[in-house]
């Protein structure tokens, strides 16, 4: 049986108390960054390298109370947006898109990407293409060296994957896939793990057809590619 929260799109704004207690959650969550932004400088290595690994956790627990919040957990959040002219339509979707990904997008390729570190991450793997992307943008660094010198508060360098910049079949391909995917079911990996704990069946065989998908892919596209550099 499906809860009922997660077959009716929903619109509201929240109680003055609700606005209340959000507040103060996000000068919590945002405080701890502040923190880390105005004492990197007097840090010692070792507690660099100790958040350098483990910040993360935070990081993640931010982005699932913000998929939370934002009631992107729940599958017909996504669908409602794409019923345009239904009576169903919840227009929510938008807004965590304008609120989230149009800053993040404009941070990575203003800032992140141009001083990123892409050459010694394409070493390890990476192509041609990625080296020419880290040569053309390589002036970068020294332009921004007032702002964080060009590398992250507590890291030495961004760490991004080989490739990083480079539009290829897989990208494209790729993207169509999860969108189809996504756009069917209202689910994409995020709100999957954040759902895990509902042990609800959409959820379940979602899961499985994910994982399969990953096992599939790596088959397919990067055993033989390691093969090759043996």
């Amino acid at each position: 049986m499906i809860d009922n929260n997660l077959i009716t799109p929903f619109l509201s704004l929240p109680s003055l108390d609700k606005t209340i207690q959000l507040i103060v959650l996000f000068i919590g969550l945002i405080s701890i960054y502040t923190l880390i932004t105005f004492s990197h400088q007097t840090l010692a290595s070792d507690v660099k390298k100790f958040l350098d690994k483990y910040l993360t956790l935070y990081h993640g627990f931010v982005f699932g109370i913000g998929l939370s919040l934002s009631g992107m957990t729940n599958p017909m959040k996504v669908l409602g947006f794409f019923d345009f002219f239904g009576k169903n339509f919840d227009p929510s979707l938008m807004c965590v898109a304008l609120g989230a990904i149009l800053p993040d997008l404009i941070l990575f390729q203003y800032f992140i990407l141009p001083n990123a570190n892409v050459s010694s991450t394409a070493g390890k793997g990476g192509n041609s293409a990625s080296n020419s992307y880290s040569a053309s943008n390589s002036y970068s660094a020294s332009s921004n060296s007032s702002v964080c010198d060009g590398k992250p508060f507590i890291s030495s360098r961004f760490h991004l994957p080989p490739g990083a910049g480079e539009v290829d079949w897989k990208l494209i391909v790729g993207s169509l896939c999860f969108g189809l995917g996504w756009g069917l079911l209202g689910i994409c990996p995020g709100p999957f793990v954040t759902n895990l704990s509902t042990l609800n069946v959409m959820f379940v065989f979602y899961g499985i057809g994910f994982v399969n998908g990953c096992i599939l892919k790596f088959y397919f596209f990067d055993k033989p590619k390691s093969n090759l550099l043996k």
